[in-house]
């Protein structure tokens, strides 16, 4: 261990040893405060990660249905578009004279 150098002055001085023991067991009040409020958060951070890690996997299983889901989407849609190509371009044109007249009116 390494003991503090400190002048001869201020060795002699009661006060200044006593002012490290005050100082040293503030410390170790302050290390038996953490440690303490450790144990006591354990669960509730043991829970949490539980908690986090089952949302994570609904999260990845919602994803995957969703990709999915557009998936089949776009394979409709492209499926319809290639049987009724006329069908379709109808209906964009309607759409498009459509939205021509509401832009012209305002």
């Amino acid at each position: 261990m390494v003991e503090a150098v400190y002048p001869k002055s201020q060795m002699s001085d009661p006060s200044v040893t006593s002012g490290s023991n005050f100082v040293d067991r503030l410390a170790q009040s302050a290390h038996k405060v953490v440690d303490e409020a450790a144990e006591k958060a354990k669960p509730a951070v043991d829970k949490l990660q539980s908690s986090s890690d089952a949302a994570r996997t609904a999260l990845v299983e919602k994803a995957d249905t969703a990709a999915a889901l557009s998936e089949d989407i776009f394979n409709s849609v492209r499926n319809y578009v290639r049987e009724r190509p006329l069908t379709v371009l109808t209906g964009a044109v309607a759409v498009g004279v459509l939205l021509a007249s509401l832009s012209r009116s305002r």
